[in-house]
């Protein structure tokens, strides 16, 4: 089964902005930089993390934080869903 969404179209740098749940909606000052050798790394203002990433059957799989699914992707935005939705625009927070 061929991806509707591709790695390349996520590769660079992401700045998590909103988290929604249940219209409970949160601002978020998280950078992810997903780099094309399938590294990734997670800045926020308490901890920072690296791992591996890919895109599998419409997900979005990092190594240490799981599997989101991805809902819509745009040059400037992504869109994506574990429990809560969660957004994120190109370029770092």
């Amino acid at each position: 089964m061929a991806n509707a969404f591709e790695a390349a179209e996520l590769n660079g740098t992401w700045s998590f902005y909103e988290q929604d749940a249940a219209g409970n909606v949160v601002s978020k000052k998280v950078t992810i930089t997903l780099n094309k050798d399938g590294s990734y790394h997670w800045v926020d203002n308490f901890w920072r993390q690296n791992g591996t990433w890919s895109v599998e059957e419409n997900r979005l799989m990092m190594s240490n934080v799981g599997s989101h699914k991805l809902i819509s992707i745009t040059a400037d935005e992504v869109e994506m869903k574990r429990g809560s939705t969660m957004r994120m625009r190109k370029g770092s927070r």
